[in-house]
């Protein structure tokens, strides 16, 4: 079992507040993005 290996990882981001003004959309927007992933791997 010493060849085979699992990573994950997490990442958060937080963007900064943006006021929008324009005809279609105004208004205040806050963005959280959340990233996750695995990868699994096999050496022979």
């Amino acid at each position: 079992m010493d060849r085979l290996v699992i990573d994950g990882f997490y990442m958060a981001s937080i963007f900064e507040e943006r006021t929008v003004r324009n005809s279609i959309l105004s208004g205040e927007y806050n963005t959280y993005t959340h990233f996750f992933g695995t990868s699994i791997g096999y050496s022979f």
